[in-house]
């Protein structure tokens, strides 16, 4: 009898050390409460795990565009025309059947993929977007005045800057096509431009065996100790890919550019869009692939590959880091990963056919929002056109 009921015992300790080690904390993985913001049509949609519990159109937002990078700050929901448009639109959460406003940029505002809320380019009521001139092969950093909705500055940088984040109090955007980053202090107005410094040369130019091939930045993410670039090689002193090695690379490096591990990939362009830190790993999506790639941080020893069965593009970690979601953009789902298990844990179906934000709000943001419990969209009969500035010229 005893030894059955020690038996007993070490069975229910077992268990429960099992539990302990894989139950996500805070409750069920996927349970937050969110918005998804895409396209086809253009819309927002809101759901409290894998429930939806309303949306609405986003009234006079181009019909035909499937990437819709978003930011919410206060009553009011941004919405961007990621590469492909200058006017930002401005929503009053509370009325979606109109837009508040628009701001014009000087020319094509980039992608606005931050991967989690503390790394968005936001420094006191000010958002910092990137800005592309391609006819006059111009970039800028340009302060956008939340408070005022309003357009204050922008800063020259580099040729084509992309998809900023905050790291501690600075503003970091990489210059696509350019093997460097912009770091932006707001607090003094200093720029600084650092190119990676390899300890080794990463990789040989194929057309000339004495030169060396540049590593140009698409994307970037970082855990505070070290920032996280994706992008691809480009033959130095130009714009142009490396034709043979257009697959997207990962690379870690400290806050001074030291490029401390580098990771290939099989991602062809547009690479590795979605980027997320969580849990001590590395989340990158690649949507031609329908893979979501998983390192460990900051040494980029490739953990897993999670297959999806579509086109997953952004990567949005939650707030209690428990969950990575990840949008398929043309699949009109959003897969949230259980960081854990390195897995999808659930599949969340959208209103929308082309789902690409993710923001995660709280009750009273819901409470206010403009949305109806119950809407059929009805989607345009045209493919997606998907692009971002990954995609070597032809």
């Amino acid at each position: 009898m005893a030894q059955r009921l020690y038996l007993l015992t070490i069975f229910a300790l077992s268990a429960a050390l099992l539990y302990m080690q894989f139950a996500p904390s805070g409750g069920e993985v996927g349970d937050d409460l969110y918005i998804v913001v895409g396209g086809n049509p253009p819309s927002v949609a809101v759901f409290n795990g894998s429930k939806f519990l309303g949306g609405s159109y986003l009234y006079d937002a181009d019909p035909y565009f499937p990437m819709y990078d978003s930011f919410l700050y206060g009553d009011f929901l941004l919405v961007f025309q990621g590469e492909a448009g200058s006017i930002i639109y401005i929503y009053n959460i509370s009325d979606f059947k109109k837009v508040y406003g628009t701001v014009h940029a000087p020319s094509n505002v980039s992608h606005l993929l931050y991967g989690e809320l503390g790394l968005a380019p936001l420094v006191g009521s000010t958002l910092y977007i990137a800005v592309s001139n391609f006819a006059e092969k111009r970039g800028y950093v340009c302060a956008l005045d939340l408070d005022a909705l309003l357009l204050k500055e922008c800063i020259s940088v580099g040729m084509y800057p992309h998809a900023p984040i905050k790291v501690g109090d600075v503003v970091v955007a990489p210059t696509i096509r350019e093997p460097r980053l912009v770091f932006y202090s707001p607090s003094n107005g200093s720029l600084r431009v650092i190119s990676p410094r390899y300890d080794w040369p990463i990789f040989v130019n194929t057309h000339d065996v004495l030169r060396y091939t540049q590593l140009s930045f698409h994307m970037i993410t970082t855990d505070g100790r070290y920032i996280y670039g994706e992008g691809h090689l480009v033959e130095p002193g130009t714009r142009f890919a490396v034709g043979v090695h257009s697959h997207a690379l990962v690379v870690a490096m400290d806050l001074s550019g030291r490029v401390v591990s580098v990771a290939p990939t099989n991602a062809p362009p547009p690479g590795l869009p979605g980027l997320a830190v969580c849990n001590g790993k590395l989340y990158a999506t690649s949507p031609v692939e329908g893979l979501v790639y998983v390192f460990e941080v900051p040494s980029l020893k490739l953990v897993k590959t999670i297959k999806t069965g579509g086109v997953p593009w952004g990567a949005f970690a939650n707030p209690k880091c428990t969950a990575v979601y990840v949008t398929d953009i043309v699949g009109g789902r959003v897969l949230v990963i259980d960081v854990r298990r390195d897995e999808v844990a659930k599949v969340v179906k959208t209103p929308m056919l082309w789902p690409h934000t993710v923001i995660f709000v709280d009750k009273e943001v819901v409470e206010k929002m403009d949305i109806q419990p119950e809407v059929k969209f009805k989607p345009l009969e045209i493919p997606p056109y998907l692009y971002c500035g990954d995609a070597p010229p032809s």
